[in-house]
């Protein structure tokens, strides 16, 4: 779960950073968390955890990478109705499903990737992490960031990457 939910973010900010930083561009990082993160998820104890850990780190990143011009922020949807979650929905848990949001309904995939594509394509507030009310809702290196020719990372993200390097 961890792996999944902060380390691959983790590694993938870490390759988008250094992409960015050495054209000197800007950018947008999303991540995508999940209103789990904020309310708990007691069947699924290290998906809530994790799904935090990746809001907190998103955070961090977004104050080290805004003098680079990049933004970090998320999503963080709540129930979503995919394939998967069918017969949730159609059983006697839906209506309590659908009832967690002031819509009464349920999030959707299109809507998640809406707002991804929103955060990723415009200039927002860095380091914020979105809750919307449909569904309670972002070459080789060296270890110190650099390569030949190549700026040095801001030190906490070259750290965040050393940190994540062995796990994945």
């Amino acid at each position: 779960m961890i792996d999944v939910s902060l380390l691959a973010a983790a590694d993938l900010t870490w390759a988008m950073a250094r992409h960015l930083i050495d054209r000197e561009a800007p950018g947008h990082v999303v991540n995508v968390g999940s209103r789990g993160a904020f309310r708990g998820e007691p069947e699924y104890p290290a998906y809530g955890a994790s799904k935090a850990a990746l809001h907190a780190f998103g955070q961090s990143m977004a104050a080290a990478l805004a003098p680079h011009r990049i933004s970090v922020t998320a999503v963080a949807p709540g129930f979503i109705a995919t394939e998967r979650q069918t017969p949730q929905l159609a059983g006697p848990r839906g209506d309590e499903l659908r009832s967690q949001s002031p819509f009464g309904r349920v999030g959707t995939p299109e809507k998640v990737a809406a707002a991804v594509h929103y955060l990723a394509s415009s200039e927002t507030t860095s380091g914020a992490v979105r809750r919307t009310a449909a569904w309670r809702a972002a070459g080789r290196v060296r270890p110190d960031g650099r390569s030949p020719g190549r700026k040095a990372l801001p030190a906490r993200l070259c750290q965040v990457r050393d940190e994540t390097a062995d796990r994945l």
